[in-house]
Formats: C-alpha cells, structure tokens, sequence
C-alpha cells in the first residue's frame, strides 16, 4: 500500500510545458500544466495578465508553482465532484489570484459533447462574474475562449479521459519551449 507522501506526490504529478508566442495575435498564455491524477483531472493555462503580481516568488522560484499550488488549495476547497474533468485560465488581477473554471460533466461515452459549468475564483473564493454595461456576466477573455475552441476540437479526436489528459493540443500561435 503506497504511504501518504507517494499518494500525495501521486496526486499532484505535474505535466508542464512554457510557451513562445509567435506573434502580438498570438494567445497571452506562459506556460499550461496537467495534474493527471487529480480527481478530477485538471489543465491549467497560466496568462501573463496580472500573473507575477498575483503570485509573487522570491528569486530562483517559479510564479508558476506558486500559482500551481494556488490552484491545488482552491480545489480542495470547493465541491468539484460532479466533473469528469476541469480546465482552468490562472491570472491575476490587481494583486488578486484569479482563476477562471471550466467543469466538463454529463457523458456517458467519450469523447460525448459535454456539458460545461464555469466559475471564477478570487483569493481562493468563488467570485461573482463581472458584469459589464449591457448586464451581461464575463466568462473568460478572448485568450481563454481560444484554447477552450483548440481543446474541445482536439479532445474529441481522442480515445479516452487518461489519453486526453495526458497529451496536449497545439495551439496557433504559440509553440512549445
């Protein structure tokens, strides 16, 4: 039977890959991590709006295991069991850890045409949406609403969850580093 330190590193195996924008039009996003294992599984994409002001590290860290471990906390506080799996946008907005959700639920057989929850977090707190002049509430931004029209496309080509979660789409505009 694996001991408590072997199932926590278990559950919080990290797949990680920077990116390089290839261009000023290209997707504002610095690197994306996968935790496998998690229940549910989770991909997380780090922008570069508000991120180092959010997750401030001293040198020779890494802003994004800091928000890594963000992430991971704020998770373990909320009830996310009803989700196959979750991708989420992780940001900072004037100094505040921000992280925009994705829950993917309903299928019986893959790759199914899930139904999508989303929910935004401040602090590690479920934040109300922002409501703009016309009273309607913002999900994401248009960097996020991208690679949530690259990862639907790609996960459907897949053969199952593990597969999905443990290869990644390309996404235009951005290459691998």
């Amino acid at each position: 039977m694996a001991g408590t330190d072997e199932l926590i590193e278990q559950r919080t195996l990290v797949r990680l890959e920077y990116f390089r924008r290839r261009g000023e039009n290209a997707p504002n996003f610095k690197a994306r991590l996968t935790l496998p294992n998690f229940q549910p599984p989770i991909r997380a994409y780090f922008h570069n709006a508000g991120l180092a002001g959010a997750f401030p590290v001293k040198a020779g860290d890494y802003v994004e295991l800091e928000a890594k471990g963000h992430l991971v906390e704020t998770i373990d506080k909320l009830d996310v069991s009803k989700y196959l799996w979750i991708l989420a946008a992780i940001w900072g907005k004037e100094g505040a850890k921000m992280i925009d959700f994705f829950g993917y639920h309903g299928i019986q057989r893959w790759p199914g045409n899930p139904c999508i929850d989303s929910f935004a977090t401040a602090n590690g707190v479920i934040a109300p949406r922002e409501t703009t002049s016309l009273d309607e509430k913002e999900v994401t931004c248009e960097d996020g609403a991208i690679v949530l029209g690259v990862e639907g496309p790609y996960r459907r080509t897949t053969k199952s969850l593990a597969y999905y979660m443990n290869h990644f789409p390309a996404i235009h505009g951005l290459s691998i580093h």
